[in-house]
């Protein structure tokens, strides 16, 4: 009974930390609630230790990589959720929105045939691309305005093959290598970008790219749930297996 007592106030510290986290991030415009996860995590493994109870102690660290998952899930959602959303807007005039963090455009078309590319070479080497979204009447003499950008690992270049009209600026820091994409492809398709250009990631609309991080943030929080469970009750059977007297 006590392990039980135990093992449910471990779930409510995970819960509510993450649960901080997210209304953090959201409302107060902060943007590392893996911070607080890792925080939340570490706080478990202490109430374990408070409660004597070793199970929820190692369970506390086999579950942190999990905990981590989720506080950049959660990260991702709060960044995705608080940005401001320009709608029914000409890719033309996409840079007259420069606080804009989500677009839903009038026109645009992704031309791949006009795209760069960036290798990072490293033990697992990765692809990145660019490409410009252009609008009605655009032609290769005008410049771009608005790049989407995608890394291979995710496979972002099939949505670049749907007539989406929508796109999102990337939550994570912008890597140097989809910066040097754009420059290849300035260079290879004499391309010039417009003052202010935006980056995004082409996406079917904001509402559901923001629905599909919100799935993969309650993905995390189940497996963190999942994980610590799973872990307590391995540990507490291998615990009392250990001090089974010996025949």
């Amino acid at each position: 009974m006590k392990l039980v007592v135990s093992l449910l106030i471990g779930l409510v510290v995970i819960n509510v930390v993450l649960a901080a986290a997210v209304a953090g991030a959201i409302s107060l415009n902060w943007t590392a609630p893996i911070v607080i996860s890792i925080v939340g995590a570490l706080a478990a493994v202490v109430a374990a230790f408070m409660t004597q109870r070793a199970a929820l102690a190692w369970a506390g660290l086999i579950a942190m990589p999990a905990g981590i998952l989720a506080g950049m899930d959660a990260s991702s959602y709060a960044e995705l959720s608080r940005q401001s959303h320009v709608r029914d807007v000409l890719v033309a005039d996409a840079t007259a929105h420069p606080e804009a963090g989500a677009f839903s455009f009038r026109d645009g078309t992704v031309r791949m045939d006009l795209s760069g590319t960036s290798r990072r070479v490293s033990r697992s080497s990765r692809d990145f691309w660019a490409a410009p979204v252009v609008g009605d009447g655009w032609t290769e003499s005008m410049p771009v305005t608005v790049w989407a950008v995608c890394d291979q690992v995710y496979g972002c270049t099939r949505e670049w093959k749907q007539a989406f009209r929508a796109g999102i600026r990337p939550t994570a820091p912008v890597s140097e290598y989809l910066t040097k994409a754009i420059a290849n492809a300035e260079a290879d398709r004499g391309l010039t970008s417009a003052p202010n250009a935006v980056m995004i990631v082409w996406v079917r609309s904001v509402e559901s790219a923001i629905a599909e991080e919100n799935d993969r943030m309650w993905f995390g929080v189940k497996l963190w749930n999942g994980v610590w469970i799973a872990s307590v009750l391995i540990v507490a059977a291998i615990s009392a297996w250990r001090r089974k007297p010996r025949q």
